[in-house]
């Protein structure tokens, strides 16, 4: 026999016997899974390409996009106020112009704040109307699951294969638009 294949009889042989091993033992079914009915479930698909998940980003880009121009807006007046006092710093006393110049930053601090405020305001508005749409899938799915007698949902992202056959999105998908077509985007100080 050739050295090269006693070295690969010897060594590499028996690592790959045992990768597969440990590989193939997780898929070994044991008694507790013996007969479970499994389905797989794409929860971000569910949540992309339901009506209620579609309305919520769109709610949130008109909301953002709002804030936007008025963010552009006050920027605009910011830096036209600046330019005037640079201008008039000539005519002002240091006094005088350190004064503005505070009152602008001073303004400027405020701005930031109301634009972190609403910023996370928002983004409180939408974790909470996202959780109020993963609870409807959890529901969903659990339904689905009891009607087709099904034991064990996974989630898509954990599967590397799967027969099509398992997969129950589209079902949830569509009891979850006939229970929840919508969510409101409740921002708090708006």
């Amino acid at each position: 026999m050739h050295p090269r294949t006693k070295y690969l009889l010897r060594r590499v042989v028996p690592v790959i016997a045992f990768l597969v091993a440990v590989l193939i033992w997780p898929l070994a079914p044991t008694g507790a899974a013996e007969g479970s009915t499994i389905a797989v479930l794409n929860v971000e698909q569910v949540l992309n390409q339901s009506k209620a998940g579609k309305g919520l980003r769109d709610k949130v880009e008109q909301i953002r996009t709002a804030n936007q121009a008025k963010d552009q807006e006050n920027e605009s007046a910011l830096r036209a106020d600046d330019e005037k006092l640079q201008k008039q710093r000539a005519v002002l006393s240091e006094e005088a112009f350190l004064q503005k110049q505070k009152e602008l930053q001073s303004r400027l601090d405020t701005l930031r704040q109301e634009f972190e405020a609403r910023h996370k305001g928002i983004q409180a508005a939408v974790d909470k109307a996202q959780n109020e749409i993963r609870r409807a899938v959890l529901e969903v799915t659990r339904d689905v699951a009891v009607e087709k007698k099904i034991d064990i949902v996974i989630s898509q992202t954990a599967t590397v294969l799967m027969s099509k056959d398992l997969d129950i999105t589209k079902d949830v998908l569509d009891r979850l638009d006939a229970k929840l077509s919508d969510v409101p985007l409740a921002i708090e100080g708006q």
